[in-house]
């Protein structure tokens, strides 16, 4: 048995109704189970009031939902007043109502790995919605307080100065240097979670500095005063007494950053020292079934105007292209790519029919999403120069493209294929830090 049946052993069954058709795989959207987990959990739900299943009419899957949270993986949260629980619920509730499907597994995770204390990277493929996922747990956060998250996105110039803060011209002090805060202590400052997106884009040794000692729970004296004339301090709650200057750290603050997995060989590594204060979480791409179903529903909505027999092509050969793990897909060949990105393939080929740009015969279908794949998918292929023939069939064959058609994919693909980032394959840091000791 999976752990979490372990962790709550049942001491009586619940029926499953065989009159709601789809239950199993509702259960696997909203909670993010697998078949076989969501098999080995319905007949094992002691903590699930029988009298949800009594009704002829269909259940209702949030209350389902919610009811069934006590009883998934890794929900062993504190009940002493602090935010987890009701955390958990703002974000699945949130989830749903943002169209964010197939998440309750990567928010359970975590959720407990900011209960635990740790901070959190979400990691995974392009599209599969990390920075959205990360926006809504930070934001969840702030509902009872109304706390906003600060939102940053790292890059390669980064330094200690954007994060942490450091003397800049004095705007009330013409000709006066004093201290302007960075990301981090703007953060801090306002009691908000930090976000910060593309967190590998950024060189972590350079730009945390004092980060790295602050997120292990210690106290951290910057070398810059504050209005009183004393040191600015970023000292923990727990520390009890700050003085006027300090920057109080909640017990409950946290970082949530995010990033892609596809192309972290060629961006910064981040320094183990970093590595060991975040819980990495990946943001899975949904499984064939769920992908081809979000793909048909959104283009419904999106392609609502075009031509029947168009959209329905369209939306086949998308199906196809992203959702499916056979040859001659894109998985298939081991290249996830998450929905966001056929979703904005989708939405060009509608702006495309509205603006009239394209026209609704079937080769002005097929240049609208020949063109929006071009735009918009292969940049996600930057340097991938040993897979270009793939991709170049997998699509080629997906899209049913004639031969022209084919070598003009061909020629914008070799364009992206053969770059090679200027950042690429920087050093790894394998320092440790100094600010710890071996054992912490």
């Amino acid at each position: 048995e999976p752990d979490f049946l372990k962790r709550h052993p049942a001491t009586e069954c619940v029926p499953i109704p065989a009159s709601n058709e789809g239950l199993q795989s509702e259960l696997q959207r909203f909670l993010g189970l697998t078949a076989e987990e969501v098999m080995l959990l319905l007949p094992k739900l002691a903590t699930v009031d029988p009298t949800i299943w009594s009704s002829e009419d269909p259940v209702d899957m949030e209350e389902l939902a919610q009811r069934l949270v006590p009883a998934t993986p890794t929900l062993q949260l504190p009940e002493d007043g602090k935010p987890w629980p009701s955390l958990l619920k703002a974000c699945l509730a949130a989830a749903t109502d943002s169209g964010l499907r197939g998440m309750a597994r990567p928010i359970r995770q975590a959720v407990s790995a900011l209960a635990s204390g740790k901070h959190v990277v979400l990691t995974g493929v392009p599209g599969t919605g990390k920075s959205q996922l990360a926006a809504l747990i930070a934001s969840a956060e702030g509902l009872e307080s109304k706390r906003e998250p600060v939102f940053g996105t790292a890059t390669s110039d980064w330094t200690t100065a954007d994060v942490i803060g450091g003397l800049a011209p004095s705007q009330d002090s013409p000709g006066n240097l004093e201290f302007q805060p960075g990301i981090a202590t703007r953060a801090l400052s306002s009691e908000s979670w930090l976000v910060i997106d593309e967190l590998n884009r950024a060189d972590a040794d350079k730009a945390f500095g004092e980060l790295f000692t602050l997120l292990n729970g210690n106290r951290v004296d910057l070398p810059y005063s504050g209005s009183s004339g004393e040191l600015i301090s970023l000292v923990p709650e727990k520390y009890g007494t700050h003085d006027e200057d300090d920057v109080v750290v909640p017990e409950t603050w946290r970082v949530i950053g995010t990033m892609n997995s596809a192309d972290k060989a060629s961006l910064y590594q981040l320094s183990y020292a970093l590595m060991r204060r975040f819980a990495f979480v990946e943001v899975p791409v949904p499984d064939e079934d769920e992908y081809a179903r979000i793909i048909s529903d959104e283009a419904s909505t999106i392609l609502e105007g075009a031509e029947s027999h168009g959209r329905e092509r369209i939306i086949a050969q998308m199906e196809r292209l992203f959702a499916s793990y056979e040859e001659p897909s894109l998985r298939a060949a081991g290249l996830d790519i998450g929905p966001a990105i056929p979703l904005s393939i989708l939405r060009y080929v509608a702006a495309g029919i509205s603006t009239g740009s394209y026209g609704e015969t079937e080769q002005g279908f097929q240049e609208n999403l020949t063109h929006a794949i071009e735009a918009l998918l292969l940049p996600q292929f930057e340097g991938r120069e040993d897979l270009h023939d793939t991709i170049v069939s997998s699509i080629a064959t997906c899209l049913e493209l004639a031969h022209k058609d084919r070598s003009e994919l061909d020629a914008v693909l070799r364009g992206w294929t053969t770059a090679v980032a200027a950042s690429q394959e920087p050093p790894l840091s394998l320092e440790a830090d100094d600010d710890e000791d071996v054992l912490d």
